[in-house]
């Protein structure tokens, strides 16, 4: 089983944590702070998938359950539409 790799910024007692990481197989999910957001949101990103998308929990805990709900929902669909019968028929020779 995956578990989160939490960072931290590591300046002294204060330390601020800057997000966590985990990853699935070829897949990492991030969840993270951006300068372009408010300071207090919690933003996932998804390697290949997608990048900063905005979380609703400002909690850390929160938002990793959020995050991988997003993910699981995304290769949910993804595997639905692969499973669905194709439309192509094969060319006669």
């Amino acid at each position: 089983m995956s578990k989160w790799k939490d960072e931290t910024s590591g300046w002294g007692k204060d330390s601020i944590t800057k997000g966590s990481d985990i990853k699935f197989g070829q897949f990492r999910l991030s969840i993270h702070r951006h300068i372009d957001y408010p300071k207090d949101m919690w933003l996932a990103s998804a390697s290949y998938i997608f990048r900063c998308r905005e979380l609703a929990s400002k909690d850390l805990s929160q938002a990793k359950v959020q995050a991988k709900a997003m993910l699981q929902c995304i290769f949910q669909d993804a595997v639905d539409e692969i499973a669905e019968p194709s439309t192509i028929t094969p060319e006669r020779r």
